[in-house]
């Protein structure tokens, strides 16, 4: 804005600083003549403020020398304040449709039009001027866009009252999302399906709201329905059943939606082609009635399968033969009855053992009953005789159901004459049959198979062969006689087998018609009709003979004549006395002999066992297992009674061959040392049999133990009873085993 000072005479000294200026900015000061001044004034920006200009007194000199009389002030109203605008929405987060804006400006402004509004992302529609300061315009974004739409006002499209053009409109960006998810149907079955179809809804971005309901299927029924995440959906359809329609499957546009609000596309329909129809079999056979013989069978399908065998066939009462495939349709199977059964053959076929192109299991077939009777008449020969036949003997036949055509010349007879035949009933038959004179051969009866039917026409089985005994001979009254013997000789001192045999083959004879004294009666044996045998073990410590006898009429021979008393057998004994010294469970004997405790007594045989442990290195002084464990031995004297009358077996825990010791050589079973080896001592320096010192027992006068030089390290038995050290005696695998002896309860208790 540019003021004019006018004096009215010229004038000196007047310059810019004299000029007062309030609401502005002094700018550029101009002399246009001595009376005639300008200067141009800004207005303060963004103001409404009025410029005021004055001019003092006395500021300026006239050529009389008088100053300027003060000037009246000058107030020039402003408007520097340039109209803003602004731009909203009604969309809070992210479009999906037609976004409003309105842009509202800070005062009345006119001018402003659509065409000043730049849009991109979108299209401008509808233009409204609501008033001089509002208007509005409705953005529709771009389809199938995710790009954000922007929106400017530029700066002077509009102006106020006081012609100020307006200031550039801040941008603004809205979120846009018009991208519609869409939806792929796919399944999992190729080719035609027979069963159950799962279906996958594969959405290209995440979804919500969708569920089983929006999906609309023909042709089968939904099942069930699962959300594998927030873009894979499945669904499990049954296809109906017994049908070929296709099932489809649809799911509508708008049932599920985006993360924005966007609706799904409509997906492209899925087509499953379909055949549920079950091939159906019917089974047939050739047989009307009841079955004697083999049935044919035959297998219709009601349309073409493969994979139909004979194993999927199910048959009872029969056995299975030949199997013919004579089409895809049609197939055979030979079934043989059971034999002797009047048990129907039922045959069967099971669901699913044959499969049609489409691949469907056949349906399981109405069973097939037919009626049987493989039942050969069967016939049993009885007679009226018992024991031995001396006169006519009568026949019984007996049929086990009703026959025809049998007659005596089916009955063959050995040993005797057919005489009266007579039908009794369709079951029983006679026949009376008579002995060979002064024989004693038997007579034989057979019927052979298939002389007589039955009403379903089957043959008999030949009868089991009736023999019967005949002696028609002069009587035999003479009584078998019996001979006993035994196996020993002299004194027995252990079990005895004693043989009984009788003159002729007698029956009826058991051990329990043998008495025993003096001894146990164990195995006994028939080793033929005529000849029997024993087991006898005399009593342990006795000297009492065995005697054995065997009462008359015990046994009989053929013509039922008791047997005569047999002569009593005596047979002499002197059994030895058993000792037990355990030296791995710590159980030994208690011997009392002459009222001696725990004594070796002269003039009496003994066995001395000795249990051992096979593999220890030491034998132990003390018990160490069993009931005894931690006992304390008993003790023992006599031992200088012991003489070559008497034994010593050793018996190891390991039934393996060798000699005992830990050094890997196990002990047998049963070990034997003879007491011949027995060296009755006079000095330390006494050599044995075996070239070392070797003893059995040493207590005084007798060692135990064999080819070790160190008396101390055996177990002794000491003068009074009492023992000294076991020692390592069995670690050097001293001790002496030899096989062949049996140790029995009496030995080892």
């Amino acid at each position: 804005m540019t003021y004019t000072f006018t004096f009215d005479k010229a004038v000196t000294g007047f310059d810019t600083s004299d000029i007062v200026v309030t609401g502005g900015t002094k700018g550029t000061f101009t002399a246009v003549s001595d009376t005639e001044y300008t200067l141009v004034v800004t207005p303060d920006s963004n103001s409404t403020t009025d410029i005021t200009v004055d001019v003092a007194a006395d500021v300026a000199d006239a050529s009389s020398g008088k100053g300027n009389l003060a000037a009246t002030q000058s107030v020039q109203a402003v408007d520097t304040v340039l109209p803003a605008v602004t731009i909203t929405d009604d969309t809070a987060g992210t479009a999906t449709g037609d976004v409003t804006y309105t842009f509202t400006f800070d005062e009345a402004v006119t001018g402003f039009a659509a065409s000043d509004i730049t849009v991109t992302g979108g299209t401008k529609g509808t233009f409204t001027a609501v008033s001089a300061t509002e208007y509005t315009l409705v953005v529709t974004p771009d389809s199938n866009s995710t790009t954000n739409i922007t929106v400017d006002v530029a700066a002077d499209v509009a102006t106020d009252a006081a012609g100020n053009g307006n200031t550039a409109a801040s941008q603004s960006v809205q979120a846009v999302d018009t991208v519609l998810p869409a939806v792929t149907i796919t399944d999992d079955t190729a080719g035609t399906a027979t069963g159950d179809v799962t279906y996958t809804f594969t959405f290209d971005e995440a979804v919500t709201g969708f569920a089983a309901s929006d999906i609309t299927v023909t042709g089968g029924t939904k099942g069930a329905f699962s959300a594998v995440s927030a873009t894979e959906y499945t669904l499990v359809v049954t296809p109906d059943s017994n049908s070929i329609t296709n099932i489809t499957v649809d799911v509508a546009v708008d049932v599920a939606t985006d993360a924005a609000g966007n609706g799904n596309t409509a997906a492209s329909q899925s087509v499953q082609v379909v055949d549920t129809v079950l091939p159906a079999v019917t089974i047939t056979d050739d047989t009307a009635g009841t079955a004697t013989g083999d049935v044919t069978y035959t297998f219709t399908f009601d349309e073409a399968v493969t994979g139909f065998a004979a194993s999927d066939i199910a048959v009872t009462g029969g056995t299975k033969g030949t199997f013919t495939a004579v089409s895809a349709t049609e197939y055979t199977l030979v079934v043989t009855p059971d034999s002797n059964s009047t048990t129907n053959v039922t045959v069967d076929v099971a669901a699913d053992v044959a499969t049609d192109a489409a691949g469907n299991g056949n349906t399981a077939a109405t069973q097939s009953v037919q009626a049987v009777d493989t039942v050969l008449p069967a016939v049993t020969i009885t007679d009226d005789t018992a024991g031995t036949a001396t006169g006519d003997v009568t026949y019984t036949f007996t049929f086990d159901e009703a026959v025809t055509g049998f007659a005596a010349s089916d009955i063959a007879v050995t040993g005797g004459t057919k005489g009266t035949f007579t039908a009794v009933s369709a079951t029983e038959y006679t026949l009376v049959v008579t002995p060979d004179s002064n024989s004693t051969t038997n007579i034989t009866v057979d019927v052979a198979a298939d002389v007589a039917t039955d009403a379903a026409g089957n043959g008999n089985t030949a009868a089991a062969q009736s023999v019967q005994e005949v002696d028609t001979t002069p009587s035999d009254t003479v009584p078998p006689s019996l001979t006993i013997t035994d196996d020993t000789a002299g004194t027995a001192d252990q079990s005895v087998t004693f043989t009984f045999t009788f003159d002729e083959d007698v029956t009826g004879f058991d051990a329990s018609d043998i008495t025993v004294t003096g001894g146990t009666k164990s195995t006994f044996t028939a080793v033929s009709a005529s000849e029997y045998t024993l087991v006898v073990t005399p009593f342990s410590d006795s000297t009492a003979n065995i005697t054995v006898d065997v009462a008359a009429d015990v046994a009989t021979d053929g013509a039922g004549n008791g047997n005569n008393a047999a002569t009593q057998a005596v047979q002499a004994v002197d059994t030895p006395t058993y000792v037990v010294f355990d030296f791995v469970d710590g159980v030994s004997s208690d011997y009392t002999a002459d009222a001696t405790q725990n004594a070796f007594v002269a003039g009496e045989d003994y066995r001395i066992f000795l249990h051992v442990d096979s593999h220890g290195g030491y034998l132990n002084t003390s018990p160490q297992g069993g009931a005894a464990a931690g006992a304390s031995w008993n003790n023992w004297s006599g031992w200088e009674n012991l003489d070559s009358g008497d034994q010593i077996i050793v018996v190891g825990t390991d039934a393996a061959t060798g000699v005992i010791g830990n050094n890997g050589n196990p002990v047998t079973s049963v070990g034997l040392y003879y007491p011949g080896a027995v060296v009755w001592r006079t000095d330390t320096n006494v050599t044995g049999p075996g070239g070392g010192a070797d003893y059995l027992f040493y207590g005084g006068s007798v060692a135990f133990g064999r080819q070790y030089s160190t008396m101390s390290s055996f177990y002794t038995f000491v003068s009074g009873g009492s023992y000294g050290n076991v020692g390592s005696l069995v670690s050097h695998g001293y001790l002496p085993v030899f096989s062949g002896a049996t140790l029995t309860s009496q030995g080892l208790v």
